[in-house]
């Protein structure tokens, strides 16, 4: 098949399903407003967008995504997000048009404006196939005005398990980075406000308290990042503390399996369903590691006390009294590890679902006519 993505390519999922399905042999294009700085993915072209700043920004982008529609005469167009991507892949008016929502688009964009929900709503009238990730998701876009015959739900960016194992964990790693026998805490959120990693700087001094042998890794970069190494040399814990910046796709697996707990600080308190399963939680579940979220949006797959735990968001007493309770329970830490390993092999692993995917999804459009959607 000849599949054209609508999607960011400087974003390490986009990157994942072009090389995915161009190493199953189809011929890959990917249309986006900026590169990805490597050109090793066969069979795939890139084609780049030029952004104007000026009223007529809409126009001439529909007029360049309707011209490069044609020169690549696809046989499916896929876009990775309703803003820009999707709804510039409906204004394209090419079938059949797959559009996966990828969180925010969908759980908060739409509240933003009466003009941003008609966006969504046109968006879906026109896809043929709104690919989501779970039922909750699911609700949310029939909430928004999709037909439920028009939605497949697969988890979007499941690990490859082979390669995101409690295998991977590396010695070398842990001696580079001083950690020694000690347990780890591992967080792979973004420095920036919306993801509050912060709230577990703040609790890092009440863990080592208790367990003063813990050790963290603070595994992203972000806006924040400098006052966040400021706020952990004010609080003393800079010796336990590893800001190692953002960690490349290709060394996260030995990061994360060479860790033992799992923190994400996501404080999705307010908004809607629809940012899904995060594929940092997912791979961690698949290294084996216990984790602590906050309750929502992961209290679908992450149960208190069965195969993680929840902390109350924006709270660091709360999360540190989480961690000390993991470090002080080995045997419960490794049983919450055990259970994630056992459900990311049956519901997340990257190229089982895939498979599903292109036989679902892209080779059904071949075998079928395809309905003209919205028309």
């Amino acid at each position: 098949m000849r599949i054209c993505f609508l999607a960011d390519a400087g974003s390490i999922h986009t990157q994942r399903w072009a090389e995915y399905f161009s190493n199953r042999g189809h011929e890959v294009h990917l249309v986006s407003f900026r590169s990805f700085g490597r050109n090793d993915i066969r069979s795939l072209e890139l084609h780049l967008l030029r952004r104007l700043h000026l009223p007529i920004n809409l126009v001439y982008h529909t007029v360049q995504i309707r011209k490069l529609v044609k020169e690549i005469q696809p046989d499916i167009l896929h876009a990775h997000y309703i803003f820009p991507y999707g709804f510039l892949g409906a204004l394209s008016g090419f079938h059949p048009f797959v559009v996966t929502p990828l969180g925010t688009d969908i759980s908060w964009n739409p509240e933003r404006s009466k003009l941003a929900k008609l966006k969504v709503e046109f968006v879906f009238r026109r896809a043929d196939i709104v690919h989501v990730s779970d039922q909750p998701a699911k609700d949310r876009v029939i909430e928004l005005g999709c037909k439920e015959n028009r939605i497949f739900v697969q988890p979007l960016f499941g690990p490859d398990t082979r390669e995101f194992s409690p295998d991977k964990m590396s010695q070398e790693l842990r001696e580079r980075l001083g950690l020694g026998e000690s347990p780890v805490i591992i967080s792979i959120r973004k420095l920036i406000p919306y993801y509050d990693v912060k709230t577990l700087i703040l609790a890092i001094p009440k863990v080592i308290k208790s367990t003063p042998e813990a050790k963290f890794i603070i595994g992203c970069d972000g806006e924040q990042a400098n006052e966040l190494r400021e706020l952990a040399e004010e609080l003393n814990i800079s010796k336990c503390t590893s800001f190692v910046g953002y960690i490349p796709h290709a060394e996260l697996a030995a990061y994360l399996a060479s860790s033992d707990i799992f923190v994400d600080t996501y404080p999705n308190e307010y908004q809607k369903a629809g940012g899904g399963l995060g594929v940092g939680l997912m791979e961690a579940m698949s290294c084996g590691l216990a984790p602590i979220v906050s309750r929502r949006p992961f209290e679908f797959v992450i149960v208190d006390g069965v195969n993680g735990m929840h902390f109350q968001p924006r709270n660091a007493a709360d999360l540190a009294e989480k961690i000390v309770f993991l470090l002080e329970n080995e045997d419960k830490r490794q049983a919450f590890g055990t259970r994630n390993r056992e459900i990311i092999l049956r519901i997340g692993d990257w190229n089982e679902n895939n498979e599903v995917f292109e036989k679902e999804v892209y080779l059904s459009f071949l075998s079928k006519p395809v309905s003209r959607a919205g028309r």
